[in-house]
């Protein structure tokens, strides 16, 4: 999957990305209050979805995971956006940034439609999964908080 480089978007792509940013920062989200277990990444992102959603952008939800040096996992959840060309940008809904996930350097953005095993990676050392909403992860059965 090909993501949006926030550095080279131009043109039409680098209008339609200032306008994704304004309105990522115009629904409020990013000024959310982080609490651990109640008010997280995974609520912040399910939230930032719907509100992107409801503005017209074809907005959904993704999950990742990243397997550390020392073995473990780390997980966290973002808003993808799907842009009218095929790219997608993911946003960071804590801060509202555009994040890259190319997290071995390719330039494309490898992701799967299905949870499986976080330790079966997609991209670089990290599991990255796609849904339609935080519901239809939560329905896969990608745990939450």
């Amino acid at each position: 999957m090909l993501s949006v480089n926030q550095t080279s978007a131009t043109g039409e792509q680098g209008a339609w990305l200032e306008k994704l940013k304004k309105a990522v920062a115009e629904t409020g989200i990013p000024d959310n209050v982080y609490v651990k277990d109640t008010y997280d990444c995974d609520d912040f992102a399910g939230d930032l979805e719907i509100k992107l959603t409801a503005l017209g952008y074809d907005a959904t939800f993704t999950v990742y995971w990243c397997k550390e040096k020392n073995g473990t996992y780390t997980a966290h959840a973002l808003t993808d956006v799907h842009a009218l060309d095929g790219t997608v940008v993911w946003i960071e809904p804590q801060t509202g940034k555009v994040a890259d996930l190319d997290f071995d350097g390719d330039g494309t953005v490898e992701t799967s439609t299905t949870h499986g095993s976080h330790r079966k990676a997609t991209d670089g050392n990290c599991r990255i999964e796609f849904y339609d909403s935080r519901a239809a992860a939560e329905t896969a059965g990608v745990v939450m908080d």
